[in-house]
């Protein structure tokens, strides 16, 4: 600040302040300068958003995985057990057994050679149990043992086979069925009404053996020739016995 004399009319000198304008022009400008200076001063960086990718999530698609199982099914047959053959010629005592280890079967008999042809089942003793055969020089036919044999007594004239097997192998027969002399035959249908016919001369007879129960029953008894129509049971074991040709048809 200056200090300046003023005149007045008193001719006194009084001394007073009198600001300097140009410390106020300077000041001013100072400011100004100051104002020029923050303008031009950089803002501050403003950082730029950041922007986050969504996350991808990759579904992989299921794998369907196709197993082949082969089966393989084996089938397993069973052969039917050897039938036993037993040979000679003249009268004979031969134990005999049954293929299986059973003692109930069919027997294939047969001679040949003249005079009496018979065949007895003896039990394990030697007692006779049942005559099989009883027939006059040449013979050949099947029959049903039922009474558990162990030996047979043989009368021959002659060479003789017999050939022991199980009774399941017997042939089997639904409308009809039909051979020469005794035989043995399996029935596989349901009761019903049979025609027969035997062109033999000597005795001729027909059994039948229930396959549920084993029930026995004589369908027919007759000497030489018949026809006839009769009930005949079933499912059923037939034992025939004959020397001629016969015939069995359901009607």
């Amino acid at each position: 600040m200056v200090v300046r004399p003023i005149q007045v009319d008193h001719h006194v000198l009084i001394s007073c302040a009198v600001p300097r304008v140009e410390d106020n022009r300077a000041g001013a400008a100072e400011r100004s300068a100051e104002t020029e200076a923050a303008s031009e001063i950089e803002p501050p960086a403003t950082e730029a958003p950041t922007t986050t990718a969504p996350a991808t999530t990759t579904t992989e698609a299921p794998t369907t995985t196709t197993t082949t199982t082969t089966t393989t099914t084996t089938t397993t047959t069973t052969l039917p057990p050897e039938p036993l053959v037993y040979e000679g010629s003249g009268d004979s005592v031969v134990e005999i057994a049954f293929p299986g280890g059973g003692d109930i079967g069919i027997l294939t008999i047969s001679h040949s050679g003249r005079g009496n042809f018979a065949v007895w089942s003896l039990d394990s003793v030697l007692d006779r149990v049942d005559l099989l055969v009883n027939e006059i020089g040449s013979y050949q036919g099947t029959v049903l043992e039922e009474e558990g044999a162990s030996f047979l007594e043989i009368t021959a004239g002659g060479s003789w086979r017999v050939e022991t097997n199980v009774v399941n192998q017997a042939p089997t027969f639904v409308t009809s069925s039909s051979g020469p002399g005794s035989s043995v035959v399996i029935f596989l249908g349901d009761t019903g009404v049979a025609d027969i016919t035997h062109d033999g001369q000597s005795n001729f007879a027909v059994w039948s053996y229930l396959l549920a129960d084993g029930r026995r029953d004589l369908l027919v008894n007759e000497i030489g020739l018949y026809t006839g129509s009769i009930r005949f049971p079933g499912p059923a074991l037939i034992e025939i016995e004959a020397d001629g040709d016969w015939t069995i048809s359901l009607q």
